[in-house]
């Protein structure tokens, strides 16, 4: 296992509040030509064990230099014992109360050094490879701002999903047309467009990494890399149904105002696709927690503004069948899942 060690910051002791987004300014390498330090940020919450083998997966990457940064959200048994229980220098940062993930990352950041910033969640695990592919794609073309790679995830019923990204350079348009969302654990991040950005939205609820990478989009180019490098949990701890109402209710609103304008300046299409595209969100999140009513409501209403995507016609002929064909088509996707997934494995 590699070992990264990295300049250490007292938990108690924030950053000069003229530097906010930390001591590294341009997001390239050195002129003395050393390799650029990439600064992996860990929020965690009350899951010690998932966090040891997240951070395993950090130690074992063949890229350097890493500096490890882990936020602790206010757990109700500190996160310290795990982080200190290896063999590498981090910055560690403990809140005293829950404040929600992404004030977590943004805390990260803050504390930070490194001239690209990564992000791990503690139930995430990264391939050994994933940063220096990452690092490799920026450093080749300085208008890359982003890199993203593909993912697998393993859900409660043991089928296995891979996700390959595809859009590679001006990816504004695709992104507001809900092309492939990712997750932060795929994301390497300049600091440069970090600055250019700002910070993840830390209201909102639900949705944070899509738009915060809307936002990326919109100032500097995205480098796809395909290969699934990052290895999520699904589970039970991922609560649908107690998020659809913060969906609908104050994600939705906060980032088609956001973001609106735009999708306008780009055409007509592109903010009519917009609009659809969290509408079938909304309605989406309502198919899986068996609120079949609204999700019937608010997949009509993506209907009527896109009437061209083929996914959300099918998700709103299965929120008109109601549990019955929901369960079938979940039954189905189980299948292909499965059988896709053995396929690639052959």
């Amino acid at each position: 296992m590699n070992r990264h060690h990295s300049r250490q910051t007292a938990a108690g002791e924030p950053r000069d509040p003229a530097d906010e987004l930390g001591d590294a300014t341009d997001g390239s390498a050195a002129s003395d030509g050393r390799a650029p330090t990439v600064s992996v940020i860990i929020p965690t919450y009350d899951r010690p064990e998932m966090l040891r083998e997240a951070i395993e997966s950090v130690l074992a990457q063949t890229y350097a230099p890493i500096e490890l940064v882990v936020v602790d959200d206010g757990s109700p048994t500190s996160a310290r014992p795990v982080v200190e229980s290896f063999d590498a220098d981090a910055v560690f940062h403990r809140f005293d109360h829950n404040r929600g993930a992404n004030v977590a990352r943004n805390e990260g950041i803050r504390r930070s050094s490194g001239e690209y910033v990564a992000f791990l969640d503690d139930d995430d695990r990264w391939e050994p490879q994933k940063l220096a592919r990452q690092v490799a794609a920026l450093e080749a073309d300085e208008d890359l701002g982003v890199s993203y790679t593909g993912q697998r995830y393993s859900g409660d019923r043991t089928s296995v999903k891979r996700e390959t990204p595809s859009i590679t350079g001006d990816a504004t348009r695709e992104l507001f047309a809900g092309q492939y969302v990712i997750t932060f654990s795929c994301l390497l991040v300049r600091r440069a467009a970090i600055h250019a950005a700002g910070y993840p939205d830390p209201e909102l609820p639900i949705l944070q990494d899509r738009e915060w990478l809307l936002r990326l989009s919109q100032h500097t180019k995205l480098a796809a890399i395909e290969e699934p490098l990052v290895s999520r949990r699904v589970g039970g701890h991922e609560q649908i149904s107690d998020r659809y109402e913060a969906l609908r209710d104050v994600a939705y609103p906060r980032i088609y105002e956001r973001h609106r304008r735009a999708a306008s300046d780009i055409g007509l299409r592109c903010r009519l696709q917009f609009k659809a595209s969290l509408l079938a969100w909304i309605g989406s999140f309502a198919l899986y927690s068996g609120r079949y009513r609204d999700a019937r409501w608010y997949l009509f209403l993506a209907y009527c503004q896109w009437p061209f995507s083929l996914r959300v016609l099918l998700r709103l002929i299965v929120a008109l069948g109601g549990r019955s064909a929901h369960e079938a088509g979940q039954s189905i996707r189980y299948t292909l899942s499965r059988v896709r997934s053995i396929w690639t494995r052959s």
